[in-house]
């Protein structure tokens, strides 16, 4: 007999207090959980153990983490396979996401195979990074009738124009694919307060609003900014 779902399982920005506890009951109970690794290794594996899932049952599979995504496409495929054997043969299964799922998530190519293979999967949500990183240093996100942008990967003038006109508040991902760009825009933008963070809710946690710091930075793949008006 089979379980009724795969489970999609968010672990949020990085600390395992902060993840949703349908999640955390998922995983520990969990026969198998799949998660990402990286020639650097897997942040997800090591929250898992923190998190007490025992090592046993954690499988990490290879995903590529660069801009041209066939590669990735490829390493979700395999896992499909995996994930279909394990669910077939009766097991809970459980495949993890950093961040939340629904949120710039590749797990979502994972997800349609398996509703397109007829088998029920149940998504957890889970704390985005930017929502943990206003909190960690107390900064409101939005207020009053503020508009909030997620931009992944790019940064113009025309956003920084919104920003410091007051209506919106922009929140900038995947930092290392607009860094010429964004860097250039740093220079100008006298009228808007720019808080910059680095792998949220790990111990490598790293925030600043200087904006000459910020400047000197090689950001890594886990970075982000918040953009407001002063």
């Amino acid at each position: 007999m089979t379980h009724r779902s795969v489970y999609i399982v968010s672990l949020g920005p990085g600390d395992p207090r902060l993840i949703a506890l349908h999640g955390a009951d998922v995983l520990r109970r969990a026969d198998i959980v799949f998660c990402p690794e990286t020639k650097a290794g897997s942040r997800s594996a090591d929250f898992l153990k923190k998190l007490g899932v025992n090592e046993s049952r954690i499988r990490c599979y290879q995903l590529p983490m660069n801009k041209e995504r066939a590669q990735a496409y490829a390493a979700y495929d395999r896992l499909f396979e995996e994930v279909v054997s394990r669910y077939s043969q009766g097991e809970c299964v459980a495949v993890v996401a950093e961040g939340d799922a629904g949120f710039y998530s590749s797990t979502r190519y994972l997800s349609g195979k398996l509703k397109n293979a007829a088998i029920p999967v149940v998504r957890i949500a889970g704390i985005p990074a930017f929502i943990a990183a206003a909190a960690s240093v107390g900064l409101p996100l939005t207020e009053q009738e503020e508009r909030l942008t997620v931009y992944p990967g790019r940064i113009d003038a025309e956003m920084l124009r919104r920003v410091e006109s007051g209506g919106e508040v922009a929140v900038v991902m995947k930092l290392s694919q607009c860094e010429p760009e964004l860097k250039r825009l740093l220079r100008s933008g006298e009228n808007s307060m720019w808080h910059y963070f680095e792998n949220v809710g790990s111990h490598e946690e790293f925030y600043t609003c200087d904006k000459e710091q910020i400047a000197k930075r090689t950001f890594p793949y886990f970075s982000l900014l918040i953009i407001k008006s002063v």
